[in-house]
């Protein structure tokens, strides 16, 4: 991991478009903005999440950031995947939840330390919304994780995960199938599967790109 510490202006107009942030004046923005540290991490570089260590909150500015933990079995464990914009804050986890982060394509990540934001939070009433609003939005994400894992069949999981892409813009898959499939609970053969059994709903994936037959065929999946 590199800290990088100068040219941090260059970086305010992104971090004040984040959710986090919004509805905040500019000017205590700035503030807390001149005293963020930015953390560049290598492809394939591995740290430990946790309260003691790492009391703060981080968020991507560049790369994608693999969360994980390890089953009682040596398994690993996808909890989720953090891309450009995307708030990871293990200052709320419990003191004795680990988790690890891997970091691809060279990730770029700003920290905020807790006594930081601790102290911007006691001075700024909107700042404690969004970190409740951010919080909500978390759990109803986690609800969502679990009714898919436990309720859907596998091509239910799959024709979700590409409804939602498609919803977002994204007409491409991000990510390499096993590590969708890992994420969705599944294994790779199972992914593909469930990819051939759309083909009888109108619903193709060629080269990481998603085609429909009308244009609808997700909508059911939403």
């Amino acid at each position: 991991m590199t800290i990088v510490t100068s040219r941090l202006h260059i970086y305010n107009n992104f971090l004040s478009s984040i959710d986090l942030f919004k509805n905040i004046d500019s000017h205590k923005l700035a503030g807390l903005f001149n005293s963020v540290k930015v953390n560049q991490f290598y492809p394939g570089e591995i740290i430990n999440l946790n309260c003691h260590e790492r009391d703060g909150c981080y968020i991507v500015y560049k790369g994608m950031v693999k969360l994980t933990r390890m089953s009682d079995k040596g398994d690993e464990i996808i909890i989720d995947l953090y891309e450009k914009g995307d708030v990871i804050s293990p200052m709320f986890l419990a003191k004795n939840y680990n988790i690890n982060a891997e970091f691809f394509k060279g990730a770029v990540l700003f920290y905020f330390s807790r006594p930081l934001i601790d102290n911007f939070a006691k001075n700024n009433y909107q700042f404690t919304l969004n970190i409740i609003s951010l919080l909500s939005i978390k759990l109803q994400k986690m609800m969502d994780s679990v009714e898919i894992l436990h309720l859907k069949t596998d091509k239910e999981r799959v024709a979700r995960y590409l409804a939602r892409s498609k919803a977002s813009g994204i007409l491409k898959l991000r990510h390499p199938k096993a590590l969708i499939a890992s994420c969705l609970g599944m294994r790779p053969e199972s992914f593909s599967r469930a990819i051939y059994k759309l083909k009888e709903e109108g619903i193709y994936l060629n080269n990481k790109t998603i085609h429909l037959e009308n244009g609808s065929e997700l909508r059911q999946y939403m």
